[in-house]
């Protein structure tokens, strides 16, 4: 008995050694990080900043709304639903053209007239956003974040070696840049500051990098956008990458129904290989930190985990405002415990690596910041 038991405990001890994490990223990242702005001590300002640290607060919480941006094509039903998020009237909308109800009193040309409208409405809102999202670039946004968090990449790295991290798959499932932002390095290795590569390279169109599949099947930590970019581009069937000043006339942004979603993504060049590389993770890796994505719109990302991590040596870390909501949602599609940290507490860069640093210890019930440890939680 002892020898099983030591066997049992050394196999633990191999797992705890090799931890093998996704990272999913979501909206509410960008407005913590908002936070963290605004609180920002004006004595440790950089003398260089030109700009006062409430208007960057407010540009970041901007970047954030941005994905709000299709209640300008239906005023109305926002004002009348204040509770319906974007995603849901698109919903509904597709749900009334569906409806048999409906169909018996309207003209089917009439009802694919309307559903046409309402595609062509997210469309247009959608190439709004990746303008607005490359304004933010042009005034110098993001290199504004670098300078305010300039060790935030490095301190990150440093703190998943520590953990002993050794692969990471990092998912935003964000539009903009400011999370590659901060995962940054002041010094350009391989000829860039990103720390974590998005599998893309070189192309044959000037301007237009390409996704390098063999580098996303074997590098050991990477950063994709799971659902889209505002500098992803459609050229054919193909989706590339932008670089420089070129404007993006059919950017790649998964912004629908929520249960639509899944087949947006799958008929996306790119975006189907970042989606089977997530699910190729999830059946292999045995952590998944869930940092500010409230999953209330993600029933594909929730079917996956039901899927493919709801199994034995595996746990589920929620980060975020209100954790135990995030926990709520997930508890259908992962039956064990799930382990919830609050960021309600954190109002500066070294809480939040702190706090980051707990997310990944290797035995998560030794983290004094684990709610479930606090008896905080049911």
């Amino acid at each position: 008995m002892d020898a099983i038991l030591l066997l049992i405990l050394l196999a633990q001890n191999v797992i705890i050694k090799k931890l093998k994490s996704i990272v999913l990223f979501g909206n509410g990242f960008n407005k913590l990080l908002a936070s963290l702005v605004r609180n920002y001590p004006e004595v440790n300002k950089p003398k260089d900043l030109k700009t006062d640290l409430a208007t960057i607060s407010n540009n970041i919480n901007d970047v954030a709304g941005l994905w709000e941006r299709f209640k300008d094509a239906f005023p109305k039903i926002k004002r009348s639903h204040p509770n319906l998020c974007d995603e849901q009237i698109l919903c509904l909308l597709n749900e009334l053209s569906n409806e048999e109800f409906f169909k018996e009193v309207i003209p089917k040309d009439k009802i694919e007239e309307l559903a046409g409208r309402v595609d062509t409405a997210r469309k247009n809102s959608l190439r709004e956003v990746a303008s607005d999202f490359k304004r933010f670039e042009d005034i110098s946004g993001n290199k504004v974040i670098r300078k305010l968090f300039p060790c935030f990449g490095i301190g990150f790295d440093n703190m998943l070696n520590y953990n002993e991290v050794e692969e990471l798959f990092i998912c935003t499932t964000n539009y903009d840049g400011i999370l590659d932002t901060l995962l940054t390095s002041p010094v350009r290795i391989n000829g860039t500051n990103f720390i974590y590569p998005d599998c893309f390279g070189r192309s044959n169109i000037e301007g237009h990098l390409k996704l390098n599949e063999y580098m996303l099947r074997n590098v050991k930590r990477c950063m994709v956008h799971l659902h889209g970019s505002y500098k992803f581009t459609k050229r054919g069937s193909s989706t590339y990458k932008l670089t420089g000043d070129i404007f993006n006339e059919e950017p790649v942004l998964v912004f629908n129904n929520p249960f639509l979603k899944e087949k947006e993504i799958l008929e996306d060049q790119v975006l189907s290989i970042y989606y089977r590389a997530l699910t190729e993770r999830l059946k292999g890796y045995n952590r998944l930190v869930i940092i500010g994505n409230s999953f209330r719109n993600e029933p594909h990302l929730k079917e996956l985990i039901s899927q493919h991590f709801n199994r034995i040596g595996t746990e589920v870390i929620v980060c975020s405002l209100n954790p135990e909501e995030v926990a709520n949602e997930l508890k259908d599609c992962y039956q064990k415990e799930i382990f919830q940290f609050t960021t309600k507490s954190i109002e500066n860069e070294k809480q939040l690596i702190d706090l980051l640093y707990h997310l990944f210890m290797p035995d998560i019930m030794n983290s004094n910041l684990c709610l479930n440890n606090r008896g905080l939680v049911a």
